[in-house]
This record gives C-alpha cells, sequence and structure tokens, in this order.
C-alpha cells in the first residue's frame, strides 16, 4: 500500500501536472474521491449484505510493480511527443499561389496543372475521417477534370488507408459535368464508411472552389449530406449490450451470456465493426479522440464497468472472443454427439483445463506485445506497428492484407482447439482490461469463482489469464451454517 501510494504520487508529480495543468488533475481527483466515497458507504455502510469472496486476477508482487511502472511511463510518454503536425506536408517547388485560395501551378511537359492541399483550405482542414483530418492533394488540368490524388497524412487505420487507393481511382478522370453525390456519383466503402465519406466530402469541396473561383465554372451539385452508419443506432446497441450483460452477470446465466455473445457477433462484429483495438489505445496516446459517437459511448462503458465491477467487455460482449468460444462450442458438441454422451447443458459451463508451465508463461505474451507495440508506436507516431491486432480487422477481411487474413485464419483453426487462444496469449485489450481487476471499487458483489471449472486452467485469484467471464463463478450465497467455503 505505501508502495503504491508513493508510485501514485510521483505519476502525478512529474506527469500529469506539467501534462495537464492543475485545474485538470485536480478536478480529475475531486471526481476520483467522490466516486471512491460512494463505493466505500456501499462496501461498508450497508452491513446487512454478507460480502462473497473477493476475486482479483492479476498477481501484485514486487516484480509486478516494477512492469506496471515502466508500462505506465511509456503510456505518459505519448502525452509529450506532440501528434504529426496538421499542416501541408506535402512540399512542392512549383509556384504557389494565394489567391483566390493557396494553390501550385505545376509545369509539366507544356502543360499547366494545378495541385491544391487540403490542409491549405479552412474548407476542407477539418474534415475528419475516423478520428483526425485527412491530407489529400488533389492534381487538375486546364479542364477541370481530377489527374491525380494521394492521400499524405492522416490517423485512419493504415489497413484502410491503403485500400483506399483503389477507391481513388474512382475519382480520377471525373470531369467537371460529372456528379459526386446524387444517384449516378461514387458510392463510400463499406467497412471504412467514416474515411471513404471525409475523402468524398474534401473532393467535392475542394473540386467545387476550383471549377467557381479558378476556372470560373458554375456547379449546381450540393453535398448530399449521408448519415453515418455509426451513429446513434449502434450507440444504443452498445448500451444494450453492457446492460444485459449485467443482468447476465448478477443472475449468473449461462445462457443469455451466450445469447449475448452471439448477438454481439452479428451487431457489433459484422454489421459495425465496434472494438477496441491497439489502433484505438495509439489515437489516445498521441492525445487522438474518435469522430465516430458509438465508439465514444463504447469507451466510456468499458472504462466504468472496469472500475465499479470487473471487466465485462472479454468475458460478455467482445465480438472476436465470443466468435472463438462459439467456434470451440460446436467443437465440443460434435465431440459429444460422436462420443454418445448427451449432457449438452454443459457445454455453456466451463470445463477443467490442465494448465503447463509453458502455457502459463505463454499467457504473458499478450502484456509483452501491448509493451513493445504501444513503445514503438510512441517513438515514431506509424501505426504500422498497431495494426497487426486482429481485433481492427477481423470483421473487415475484405480490407485486411494477406497477412492479417492468414492471421485469422491460424485464429479460427486454433479456436477449434483451445478455448479463446486469441484472449489468453495474443490480446492487447484484454492484457490493457485485466490491469484494472485490482481496483474494481465494488468487488463486493462480484459473485465467488470456483476457479477449479476454468476452461483456461486459472488455479486462483491471482492467475493473469482469469478474463472474468465468470462461467465458473457460484452466485448462491453459501449457508450461514456452512463451515466450509468453494475452492
Amino acid at each position: 500500500d505505501y508502495f503504491g501510494s508513493a508510485l501514485g504520487a510521483f505519476l502525478f508529480g512529474s506527469f500529469f501536472l506539467p501534462a495537464l495543468g492543475k485545474f485538470s488533475v485536480f478536478s480529475a481527483l475531486g471526481l476520483s474521491l467522490f466516486l471512491i466515497g460512494i463505493c466505500f458507504f456501499v462496501n461498508y455502510g450497508l452491513k446487512s449484505r454478507v460480502a462473497p469472496l473477493r476475486a482479483r486476477s492479476f498477481p501484485f508482487f514486487l516484480p509486478h510493480y516494477i512492469v506496471i511502472t515502466i508500462f505506465a511511463a511509456f503510456l505518459l510518454s505519448g502525452t509529450f511527443i506532440s501528434p504529426q503536425s496538421r499542416e501541408s506536408q506535402s512540399k512542392f517547388t512549383d509556384m504557389r499561389i494565394k489567391n483566390p485560395f493557396p494553390h501550385y501551378i505545376v509545369k509539366n511537359n507544356d502543360k499547366t496543372l494545378y495541385k491544391i492541399n487540403s490542409f491549405d483550405l479552412d474548407e476542407t482542414k477539418n474534415i475528419k475521417g475516423y478520428a483526425a483530418p485527412i491530407e489529400l492533394v488533389l492534381t487538375f488540368d486546364k479542364k477541370g477534370e481530377i489527374l491525380n490524388l494521394n492521400i499524405k497524412s492522416n490517423k485512419e487505420t493504415p489497413t484502410f488507408i491503403k485500400k483506399m487507393e483503389s477507391y481513388l481511382l474512382k475519382y480520377k478522370g471525373l470531369e467537371p459535368d460529372k456528379n459526386i453525390y446524387g444517384e449516378n456519383g461514387i458510392d463510400t466503402v463499406s467497412g471504412a464508411t467514416m474515411s471513404s465519406t471525409a475523402i468524398k466530402k474534401i473532393i467535392f469541396r475542394i473540386r467545387k472552389l476550383f471549377l467557381s473561383d479558378i476556372l470560373k465554372i458554375s456547379s449546381t451539385e450540393s453535398i448530399t449530406e449521408e448519415k453515418s452508419d455509426l451513429s446513434y443506432i449502434p450507440a444504443l446497441f452498445v448500451c444494450l449490450f453492457f446492460v444485459f450483460a449485467l443482468i447476465s452477470f448478477f443472475l449468473g446465466s449461462n445462457l443469455l451470456r451466450f445469447l449475448i455473445l452471439v448477438l454481439s457477433i452479428i451487431f457489433l462484429g459484422y454489421k459495425y465493426n465496434l472494438m477496441l483495438s491497439l489502433v484505438d489505445f495509439g489515437l489516445f496516446y498521441s492525445s487522438t479522440f474518435f469522430t465516430a459517437f458509438a465508439k465514444i459511448v463504447l469507451s466510456i462503458l468499458i472504462l466504468m464497468t472496469l472500475l465499479l465491477f470487473c471487466n465485462f467487455w472479454c468475458g460478455y460482449i467482445c465480438p472476436l472472443g465470443a466468435v472463438q468460444e462459439f467456434i470451440h462450442t460446436i467443437r465440443r458438441f460434435l465431440w459429444k454427439l460422436v462420443s454418445g454422451n448427451k449432457e449438452y447443458h454443459e457445454l455453456l459451463c466451463s470445463q477443467k483445463t490442465h494448465k503447463s508451465t509453458l502455457l502459463k508463461y505463454l499467457s504473458y505474451t499478450r502484456y509483452l506485445l501491448l509493451a513493445v507495440s504501444l513503445s514503438f508506436f510512441s517513438l515514431t507516431l506509424s501505426q504500422n506497428f498497431l495494426d497487426w491486432d486482429p481485433l481492427s480487422y477481423f470483421f473487415m477481411l475484405e480490407l485486411a492484407t494477406s497477412t492479417q487474413k492468414l492471421i485469422a485464419l491460424i485464429l479460427v483453426i486454433f479456436s477449434i482447439f483451445s478455448f479463446r487462444p486469441h484472449c489468453c496469449y495474443i490480446c492487447p485489450a484484454g492484457a490493457l482490461f485485466s490491469l484494472f481487476n485490482k481496483i474494481t471499487l465494488l468487488n463486493k458483489f462480484i459473485p465467488i469463482r470456483l476457479y477449479n471449472k476454468c476452461d483456461f486452467g486459472v488455479k486462483s485469484a491471482k492467475d493473469i489469464t482469469c478474463i472474468v467471464c465468470n462461467r465458473c463463478t457460484l452466485t448462491k450465497k453459501p449457508k450461514k451454517n456452512s463451515k466450509k467455503l468453494p475452492n
């Protein structure tokens, strides 16, 4: 406790105060103390409720304090690394003209071309894609035809932005009389809606300015505001999933939990691709926040449940974890069918698993992957160190690279033989979320866990592999005259 208090004081004094300022830090401290006071009253003020056994999953002895300190230092170092400049990174050696708006005149084989950078224009420099503005350079000829398009600085998912290169070909050769919006316009890319919508809007506004102010060609076309697929409806789905996850958690209903996971695959996975991945952690690193309202709601709910109860996301909602569990459950069902064992009710419960020493140490690899990826990103600000995470592309394989598709295939194959292999050995999000298992403020209401029934081979509350799926929990309270509690 003394060591933790000293570490907390050191981090606040050395990092948070200089980076965030006194007002932000003390406001956060005041809110934290208020929440802790409420939780203290609930845990210790209500004497009538008998607290079940507490269960935590991270072994906080001295070496792990050191690991967490190093990890926190890398994490906070992102605060002092300034995000990529939003000023134009494209340096042209050609003539720069300021009026009627900034643009470049290029002489190429006796042809006069015009280059326009989106970051030079007030109308386009603040148009955001997934998380930040996108720098786009357009080249026009004297007739107003688009000859070339190049994406420069951006903070989009690297895999998706590479696929945008083929999308830009739809605009290449676009003549002034052709529409971008409307029935005969150009559609956005499914699965990368926010990025392609932002690019489409940037191209439209630059072309309209060029035609009207440079070539003096009037255009009656206007932007048709497309309602983003990631808006209020998916945010509502996210809220409903968390509500039903809480209900399933406290009722101890494995059937309801499995139903939630199946629906999560359909809606949060294939329909909306709503998950927090390593790429999203990199955005937080560089002080960049999501444009999508549903992603903001998801982040807030995950953080709230981590602080108050436990990691609901991994065990109850995560679509990728649900796919792995679904595949493994089907394999168990077929095995029971072939072997003649008709105890099908056991399919949704955990099964005792032997955990070897090798697998025990392999479970630490997800922490290593998280620390290494974020460390290299903090030094380079290149998202290429982050987009290997299957959480960012598993449900959008049409936009994934060949290597990423191979990783997804291997993950599916291993899920047949092992229960949630990605969650156990690879997942960086689960690694980060498990760090909160020690500070759940309302742990009094967490059900008792029977570790000898765990699919991961978890043996105690100190086992780092636990993802708090609670498939092994005991929801009924022990009798008052009972002398023994379950192992």
